[in-house]
């Protein structure tokens, strides 16, 4: 493919790709790993293609203007897609996603359940989690099911909780994790650096991401 501008539409629809897969993997609650890793590969072989078209442009003296217009163009998109990390993206779709999973009132029911029945610092997998024990955690799963919305999660979930906090995490040592917190007393009265780089869906509620 000779043609620049037929290079510098893929790259447009790389980009657009890249921007818009983390966004609907974190609208559905789900990282699309390594599906997400395509769009900025694309991108940067659309780069390197348009360069490539522009030195035999100089070459053969030929379509020179547009071919530096193309390059330009696909530089544009890649300094954009630096512009914006995509774990930013997929934050902002897994906000929407918990916004929408369950009311704010729902998500207090579950973390007043997990403050009485899990501890001060206990924890509870979901029946999808590789950490699932049936005889351990069987009962007061069914007891979260019965008496919550949990079950309208997205699963292999983890609930745990802190003094003051309860959390719904999801993910994995490979894709980051991202969880929902619902804070006892509001967050208004937690220490800044506890709420650093999260989204608030509610007035004790917050969205968090992480790499680790």
């Amino acid at each position: 493919m000779k043609n620049p501008v037929l290079w510098a539409i893929v790259a447009s629809f790389a980009f657009v790709t890249g921007e818009l897969l983390p966004y609907v993997g974190g609208r559905i609650n789900f990282w699309l790993f390594p599906v997400d890793l395509v769009p900025p590969q694309l991108l940067l072989l659309c780069c390197a293609m348009l360069f490539a078209l522009l030195v035999r442009s100089l070459v053969v003296k030929r379509d020179l203007k547009r071919s530096v217009q193309m390059v330009c163009v696909a530089v544009a998109f890649l300094i954009g897609r630096f512009a914006v990390r995509p774990a930013d993206i997929f934050h902002r779709g897994f906000a929407n996603y918990a916004r929408n999973a369950l009311t704010a009132d729902e998500w207090r029911a579950i973390a007043r359940l997990a403050q009485d029945k899990l501890g001060p610092s206990g924890w509870l997998p979901s029946p999808k989690k590789n950490l699932w024990e049936e005889s351990e955690h069987r009962a007061l799963w069914s007891e979260f099911t019965a008496k919550t919305k949990i079950q309208k999660l997205t699963p292999a979930l983890v609930l745990s909780v802190q003094p003051g906090r309860t959390s719904v995490t999801w993910g994995s040592a490979l894709v980051g994790h991202r969880s929902v917190t619902i804070y006892a007393n509001g967050i208004r009265d937690v220490q800044s650096e506890d709420v650093a780089n999260t989204i608030r869906i509610a007035g004790d509620i917050v969205t968090q991401i992480s790499s680790d």
